[in-house]
């Protein structure tokens, strides 16, 4: 039977709705030991909520005016919506808890202090749990607290106390940080969490009584360092992660009601570090496990394991590209699975799912856009949609599958206008009997692409690659005029085990002659204007960039280099805190090797390079570039090399908060604007008249 046009309410200009029809195009884990030592020193009022009057949250129909969210779960009976964000302009986080049914008994509270919310999790229809995270001094970025907080909805009042973490259960020597596991889906009140302590490197599972917040002692993992995953019905049965001693990836299962512990690990032999391999839960049942892991094609594929029989079932591989993100149905079933390079999307493996087919309902009107299915409630009148994309940076949605309604709530960034910003073309360029992705992003006015190309050259090879995601960096570059490139180059994540080897040991080599083919076919095709070409990156990227810049000094315009590697030996060193653990060292050794690394570093070449250089470089990098920094600097302006320096004495290896990335980004763009100077008048000057 064919399913009626579904009927939508769509947000307008003025904040009110409109009805429109199909189709439409609405546009509207663990700390470290000083970390969790750092958290002693709060004080015990420097997180939580505190209440503030309903008064103060507008109803749902008028919408969130100049409001930011940040996350949004729908209560299990469909009655309350909790969203986390900042409302009307307010600088600090707060919560707020919808009554759908009864919009006059809203509640909101906000957090004290320098605290986060990091996850939200419904317990029962009346009961919300909560995750922090918390601004520790001296840190740019907030960490996992380890505290769980409950709301209690009482007589529609919320009701907030701290169930589990530091000031909860204070502890002289052994410090604990608390994880949501999962919820027991037959007792709500209570619920597993996972505690990693510093006097006990395993993790252990406990179940926390959600009204009393009484912890009662559980399993044990078998592996240090390892991340616990329980089945449907709150059972911790698996143990997956790193192991802290031996620097191996284990994977290991246990029968319900055991404390025997069985190794599986030979599944995920030949991968490698850093595949993405990994359990992903348990079939409704509990009786097999989803496992993504390394195809015989090498890519990654889902798979379905039977711990008794050790078994395994192909569920889902691409040929070409590895498998991203899925999408888990409450009931514990994943019912469709990101995969594609050119176009992502979404492909459905369990088409009987009523959530598969609300994504079928939802395609056509939010195309080339990530439709996340948040939460649903027991009746499936009432659906939590987020929608995501490269020109969208994430917007909340109620959607009646029923009625075939959708509704606008707020999005993350309510000042971003979708229409105005640039948008990712993906292209397959040939390279050595491969094909190399190769991603590019045009000003949204064509006729002011005229300053030149930007090539940004990725950081964390071999653990990540281009995300299809919105990226503000994009839109700064392309709304000044640049036209922006991105390539996935050997050694990217996302193309299969096959393209990820091709750039072991090859960091100076074959991972840099590919950055090179994409910009000699963008030459080819006439996206490069002649003598505007810039390469930039952070991390490997910033490495990339000074090492092309030597190589073609005189097709290369201008460098900027983030937290770049000066010398591949520092990679090495004491100072690093990857190679400080034993899976570090098995990474690099595999993925870096131990031949020709001073050889292939930018110092060894600085004297080739002839375009200006723009570094930026954080005081606290763990990495010390300062070393081979001064050193690479001294020789650039020895030669007469124009080299600006930008230092964030308070940042690390990340640059992380709003004002800094703002600062730095504009500080980015003048210098290309320095550099690669308009050949052509502006477009939009005005005409002379006689």
């Amino acid at each position: 039977m064919p399913i009626p046009a579904p009927t939508l309410k769509a947000r307008s200009a003025s904040a009110e709705y409109s009805t429109c029809r199909f189709p439409v195009h609405i546009t509207p884990r663990a700390l470290g030991l000083w970390s969790l030592l750092a958290i002693c020193l709060l004080p015990a009022s420097g997180a939580g909520f505190a209440r503030r009057g309903k008064a103060a949250i507008p109803p749902l129909a008028s919408g969130f005016a100049n409001s930011r969210a940040t996350h949004a779960r729908l209560s299990p009976n469909g009655h309350w919506l909790a969203i986390a964000g900042y409302f009307r302009d307010a600088r600090q986080e707060g919560l707020a808890l919808l009554n759908l049914r009864m919009p006059r008994y809203d509640q909101r509270l906000h957090l004290v202090r320098e605290s986060r919310i990091n996850h939200l999790r419904w317990a029962g229809s009346r009961t919300l749990l909560v995750t922090t995270r918390v601004k520790l001094p001296g840190y740019r970025r907030t960490l996992r607290s380890g505290e769980i907080w409950a709301i209690h909805l009482i007589h529609h009042r919320a009701q907030s106390h701290l169930l589990a973490g530091y000031r909860k259960h204070r502890l002289e020597v052994n410090v604990a940080i608390y994880l949501i596991l999962s919820p027991f889906d037959h007792d709500p009140d209570r619920m597993v969490v996972e505690r990693y302590s510093s006097a006990d490197l395993a993790p252990e599972a406990e179940i926390l009584n959600v009204r009393t917040g009484h912890l009662l002692r559980g399993i044990h993992s078998p592996m240090t360092n390892g991340q616990l995953l329980p089945d449907n019905d709150g059972h911790v049965r698996l143990a997956f992660g790193t192991n802290a001693l031996t620097g191996r990836t284990e994977l290991w299962f246990r029968e319900p009601h055991t404390l025997e512990w069985k190794n599986l690990s030979f599944l995920l032999e030949g991968s490698g570090p850093a595949s993405g391999i990994r359990p992903l839960g348990f079939l409704p049942g509990n009786r097999r496990f989803y496992l993504l892991r390394a195809s015989h094609y090498g890519t990654l594929g889902l798979y379905d394991v039977n711990p008794g029989t050790r078994k395994e079932t192909r569920l889902y591989v691409d040929p070409s590209n590895d498998i991203r993100r899925i999408a888990r149905a409450p009931s514990g079933r994943i019912y469709a699975v990101w995969v594609g390079v050119r176009k992502p999307h979404w492909v459905v493996i369990a088409p009987k799912n009523p959530e598969a087919e609300w994504l079928r309902l939802l395609a056509p009107v939010f195309r080339n856009q990530r439709i996340n299915i948040l939460s649903v409630d027991h009746n499936h009148s009432t659906v939590l949609v987020r929608v995501r994309g490269d020109r969208n940076p994430g917007e909340y949605y109620l959607f009646n599958p029923k009625r075939h309604l959708l509704r606008y709530l707020m999005s993350v960034q309510p000042e971003i206008a979708p229409p105005a910003l640039s948008r990712w073309h993906a292209f397959l360029v040939p390279w050595h009997r491969l094909q190399e992705p190769v991603y590019l992003a045009f000003p949204h006015r064509a006729v002011s692409a005229r300053k030149g190309l930007v090539v940004w050259i990725h950081g964390h090879p071999f653990r990540e690659g281009m995300r299809w995601r919105f990226d503000p960096r994009l839109q700064e570059l392309t709304r000044h005029g640049f036209v922006v490139m991105e390539v996935d180059y050997p050694g990217s994540f996302g193309r299969g085990r096959g393209w990820r080897r091709l750039g072991y040991r090859q960091w100076g080599g074959a991972m840099l002659k590919g950055v090179w083919a994409a910009v000699r076919w963008a030459a080819r095709q006439h996206k490069i204007p002649d003598g505007k070409l810039a390469l930039a990156g952070h991390g490997y990227g910033g490495y990339a960039a000074l090492m092309l810049g030597a190589e073609h000094p005189k097709r290369v315009r201008a460098i900027v280099s983030l937290d770049g590697i000066y010398r591949l030996p520092s990679l090495k060193s004491p100072a690093d805190r990857l190679w400080r653990t034993p899976f570090g060292r098995w990474f690099l050794e595999t993925v870096l090797g131990r031949h020709h690394l001073e050889s292939e570093s930018p110092l060894a070449h600085a004297q080739s390079v002839r375009a200006p250089v723009f570094l930026v470089e954080g005081g606290r990098d763990s990495l010390d570039p300062s070393s081979g920094e001064d050193r690479f600097v001294s020789i650039l302006r020895k030669h007469s090399i124009p080299v600006q320096i930008m230092e964030e004495p308070t940042q690390g290896w990340h640059f992380t908060g709003p004002q800094t990335r703002t600062r730095i980004w504009r500080t980015i763009v003048a210098f290309l604007d320095r550099t690669l100077m308009p050949v052509y008048p502006p477009v939009h000057a005005p005409a002379q008249r006689d």
